[in-house]
């Protein structure tokens, strides 16, 4: 960067120490991970697999996988819901959900990551 020769010696050499000083300032932060302006990846939940059919009374399970976030604390599964609790029960685990089948009928399982974000899949209840 060149600074304007109009300006008087000292303006010049206080811009030089300025950006100088900012460049310093932003590279001895610490690591990537630590630089403010930095973003971390997006969240990205997925519940696999996407249509499962189970009978009346069996298991199912379905994993979550769930990348992005804060390399410092990474997203987790909080909960897993039904649709419709009729047709279904469900657990949650840290690795996704399972299900066991009570009605036929279908109904949607939703996964839910400790920052928000969901996925869903379908479960078809069918009987024995």
């Amino acid at each position: 960067m060149t600074c304007d020769r109009r300006l008087p010696v000292h303006a010049r050499r206080t811009f030089r120490i300025g950006t100088l000083g900012l460049l310093s300032l932003m590279c001895s932060c610490g690591s990537e991970d630590s630089l403010p302006f930095l973003t971390s990846p997006p969240v990205v939940v997925a519940l696999t697999p996407l249509v499962a059919t189970v009978q009346v009374g069996d298991t199912t399970r379905f994993a979550a996988a769930i990348s992005g976030g804060s390399p410092n604390g990474p997203p987790t599964v909080v909960s897993c819901t039904l649709a419709s609790a009729r047709t279904a029960t469900v657990t949650a685990s840290p690795t996704g959900c399972t299900v066991v089948g009570v009605l036929p009928g279908t109904t949607e399982v939703i996964v839910f990551a400790s920052t928000g974000h969901q996925a869903t899949s379908s479960v078809v209840v069918v009987p024995r």
